[in-house]
């Protein structure tokens, strides 16, 4: 019997070893503004119980399983988790916990603002900007309007022009305690003169964020003369903008006294989607609905701002095209010279524009890729009155949806001469891709017929051509192969015609 006893009292004694070794004891948190729950979560249930203790980081303490408690402020804390079996075995937990603050944390106690001053083309920048609702560290981030932008706090920047800048500033907060990140920006405008320029017509550019457009714009914008006796418009200059932040600002120097309109277009926008359409004026589709500048001819004109207006492009079945031709008579003429970049938009039947393109230069356009419906197909040219055509896409895809500009009567007219037919021609159908592409990229085809003679060539984003070939489209279906890697990152436009055939993208290179 003393044997047995003897071998029990070593079992025992090894079993209370291997509690000590594998006790396993851990704690649970969450936080609610500025208060945590806690809940102690025991691993091995000790033979004749156990006791414990919390200390919660702020010189507090507990004695249960599980509580709350509320900090005075937020913050991290360390909180500690002491348990003592009965046995003599002991562990500690330790975890650190943040605590982020009141639910009702907010920005509104930021404020972005700045002032500045000019002298000559160099513009000063003092950021005024406030922050007296958080504890924060703060990034910022200038666009000065001509396609430069900073990250210092104040900055002063020389413009290489004289003309009106939107200045935008955008201020972003981070507060370590509550996690919170405020962000808010600002737009101004500057104007700086150099002494060599004593007239100018300038204004902004802007495009709506969010919405498809890039956030770096490229605006191609015209100056346009009016003569208010003839009613006649014609381009009288042209500036390129590089733009930051969705906006951008231009100036034309040195123009004469007399009655202008301004016109600008995204050069690098999307290809479908919701894009920004060319806009006279501040917010006008039509010549007829822009201000008229009356310049003096001298002294700086500011304010002549361009909201580009938005259209967007929906996918479908729908095809429809035509042609326009310019001749002298009214509503009589079925032929004659090709009108070519004219502005076409395609509408619905409520007048909001849905696409736009341009025709090519044997004057014709097409649109595709749209849902079945009504629509109104208006070509747009300064200083004609349109009158727009009513066509009904179906299943079937229609053409023939013609155009007279008549150059006597001012007037652009649908041709009834020429009725809607369905398209039996030649329909062809291209891809590029990828987009973007690091210099090398595929275009594929899918025709009714083998194409011939087929013409390609690319151009950078102001129209100089900088790559040109014949492609081999022999087959109905197929691909080949483009190498751009000897140009630079940027923009560049894809244009293949054959067979009355003028397709047109854009490839965007990225090195």
């Amino acid at each position: 019997m003393k044997k047995l006893f003897t071998t029990i009292v070593v079992f025992l004694i090894s079993q209370t070893v291997f509690a000590c070794a594998g006790v396993y004891n851990s704690f649970t948190t969450s936080t609610s503004g500025l208060t945590v729950a806690y809940a102690a979560i025991i691993g091995v249930p000790a033979p004749g119980g156990y006791s414990l203790a919390w200390t919660l980081g702020d010189g507090a303490v507990s004695v249960a399983i599980s509580g709350t408690h509320t900090y005075a402020s937020a913050g991290t804390y360390i909180i500690t988790l002491y348990i003592a079996l009965q046995t003599g075995c002991t562990d500690t937990v330790t975890q650190s916990v943040t605590v982020p603050g009141s639910s009702s944390s907010s920005c509104a106690g930021v404020s972005n603002s700045f002032t500045s001053s000019s002298s000559g083309l160099t513009a000063s920048f003092t950021n005024t900007s406030t922050d007296t609702a958080i504890s924060s560290s703060s990034s910022t981030q200038w666009f000065f309007g001509d396609g430069s932008s900073d990250t210092s706090f104040s900055q002063s920047h020389t413009y290489m022009s004289s003309g009106s800048y939107s200045v935008k500033l955008i201020m972003t907060w981070y507060d370590s305690l509550t996690f919170l990140t405020c962000t808010d920006s600002v737009v101004n405008l500057v104007t700086v003169t150099s002494s060599s320029t004593t007239n100018q017509i300038t204004g902004n550019l802007s495009t709506d964020t969010g919405t498809g457009n890039p956030s770096s714009p490229v605006f191609k914008v015209w100056l346009i003369s009016y003569d208010s006796a003839s009613s006649i418009l014609s381009a009288v200059d042209s500036v390129n903008v590089i733009g930051s932040a969705y906006t951008g600002s231009y100036a034309f120097s040195n123009e004469p006294a007399g009655a202008y309109r301004v016109k600008a277009a995204l050069t690098n926008g999307p290809t479908s989607g919701t894009a920004a359409l060319p806009t006279y004026g501040y917010d006008s589709l039509y010549w007829q609905g822009a201000i008229v500048i009356n310049y003096s001819g001298s002294g700086i004109d500011t304010g002549n701002n361009i909201y580009l207006l938005n259209g967007t492009v929906t996918n479908g079945p729908g095809f429809v095209g035509g042609n326009v031709s310019s001749g002298a008579n009214k509503g009589t003429q079925t032929t004659g010279v090709p009108v070519a970049s004219l502005i076409i938009f395609l509408e619905n039947m409520s007048g909001k524009v849905l696409a736009y393109t341009a025709t090519d230069a044997s004057g014709n356009y097409h649109f595709a890729n749209f849902p079945a419906g009504s629509y109104k197909i208006y070509p747009e040219c300064m200083g004609y009155n349109t009158t727009p055509a009513v066509v009904t896409i179906g299943a079937s895809q229609v053409s023939n949806i013609n155009f007279i500009e008549h150059t006597i009567s001012k007037t652009i007219t649908p041709n009834s001469n020429v009725a809607v037919a369905n398209v039996t021609e030649n329909i062809a159908s291209f891809n590029v891709f990828p987009n973007p592409c690091s210099g090398l990229f595929n275009i594929t085809w899918s025709s009714n017929n083998a194409l011939q003679n087929v013409h390609a060539n690319v151009t950078d984003v102001v129209g100089h051509k900088i790559f040109e070939t014949d492609l081999d489209m022999s087959n109905t279906k197929g691909y080949a192969h483009i190498n751009l890697s000897n140009l630079t990152s940027g923009i560049y436009f894809i244009n293949i015609k054959v067979d009355g055939i003028n397709y047109t993208n854009k490839v965007v290179l990225q090195k």
